[in-house]
């Protein structure tokens, strides 16, 4: 599962190749003077508090029996047994034959034999499930009808009135498959054949999600501080058009993943073109302004990147970031962004060293919002 490179708060996504970023710009970059641009303040000795999110096996085992509960119900893998009540009421699961027609003729769609419905989960068009409540297994009725004015899996259907036939064959017990070899081959996941390798690798999963939390906070908390403490004089110019190539870069990635263009991807993730342009200034000032903080203390301290220490990173993460290889991680990435992204790891781990952390209680990671 590809995962995103966090910069300090700030998600960048791995996914684009930024080709703004070429040679003649990466020597500019090569040149500015840190000192110029920003007065450091404390970054050494912080003390923090934060949050810390954790699990247990039992909140293990109730996401993993609720998430495969889920993907058996949306797909109706259940094992069906009829029972012996015979009057339907709301919330039994029936077993019916329908037929639709609208002016006595069938239309496409309106049609099957032993479906499986919940009365009263909203499934079929208002009045279909209502109209069950009392029929007895076996008889058959005729649910007169009109579908919503705004039906768009049918619009010659939308706002029409139809008449739906419908026998009740039997009122059942939807039954939990068996969580054999066969039901985890739907997964399509390598190595996983039963429920306890399932369960082997969304624990192992889980664990690596609360460990990237749990340090993107302690990450988040001590570089507010750091950015607090200093003063940015001016962003060059050069520095903030390089962020803003970056997000148009990821934009036109997403638009292209979306199968649409940029302006349409804008308004799918929430802004028209006015309050985008003002996310984009704003976030790539602060990406730029983090990126000055960042080259003051590697100044300060002495740290530099090398390309072996670039290498090295590269061949750590490729994996958790959806690459195949290392080679395709570097390829895909301009040189300038893979040293920035080393350059902020190297410097938050040198600010860890002397930081003092506090951890809260720990928290569920697993909440009542991920079942």
């Amino acid at each position: 599962m590809k995962k995103k490179l966090v910069y300090v708060g700030f998600v960048i996504a791995m996914m684009s190749s930024l080709t703004a970023c070429g040679k003649e710009k990466a020597e500019g970059l090569d040149a500015i003077n840190p000192d110029d641009y920003v007065t450091l303040g404390d970054y050494k000795n912080l003390e923090v508090t934060v949050d810390h999110y954790d699990f247990t096996d039992d909140d293990l085992k109730q996401y993993i029996d609720q998430d495969l509960g889920y993907y058996v119900s949306s797909y109706d893998l259940y094992d069906y047994q009829a029972t012996d009540k015979q009057t339907v009421s709301m919330n039994d699961v029936v077993n019916i034959d329908y037929e639709g027609k609208k002016d006595g003729v069938a239309f496409d769609g309106g049609t099957a034999q032993g479906a499986h419905l919940e009365i009263g989960s909203g499934q079929f068009i208002d009045g279909f499930e209502d109209g069950l409540v009392g029929v007895n297994v076996g008889e058959t009725v005729d649910l007169n009808l009109t579908f919503p004015e705004e039906y768009k899996n049918n619009e010659e259907l939308a706002g029409q009135d139809v008449v739906f036939t419908v026998t009740v064959n039997s009122i059942d017990d939807p039954l939990l498959p068996e969580y054999d070899e066969e039901f985890f081959a739907g997964f399509g996941i390598e190595g996983v054949t039963n429920y306890d390798e399932y369960t082997s690798y969304v624990k192992g999963f889980i664990e690596d999600s609360c460990e990237d939390q749990n340090e993107s906070l302690v990450d988040s908390a001590l570089w507010e501080q750091v950015a607090a403490n200093c003063e940015i004089k001016e962003i060059p110019q050069i520095l903030l058009d390089e962020k803003l190539a970056e997000l148009d870069a990821d934009l036109e990635e997403y638009a292209t993943q979306y199968g649409v263009d940029t302006d349409t991807m804008i308004t799918y993730m929430g802004y028209d073109a006015e309050s985008y342009e003002a996310q984009r200034q704003s976030v790539a000032k602060s990406e730029a302004e983090s990126d000055l903080i960042c080259r003051a203390i590697a100044k300060a301290e002495g740290i530099t990147v090398t390309d072996d220490d670039i290498k090295k990173t590269v061949q750590e993460e490729y994996e958790k970031y959806g690459f195949s290889s290392a080679a395709e991680m570097i390829e895909s990435k301009s040189d300038e962004y893979l040293r920035s992204y080393v350059r902020r790891k190297v410097i938050l781990n040198r600010i860890k060293e002397t930081a003092s952390i506090t951890e809260n209680e720990s928290m569920p990671f697993l909440d009542d919002s991920m079942y």
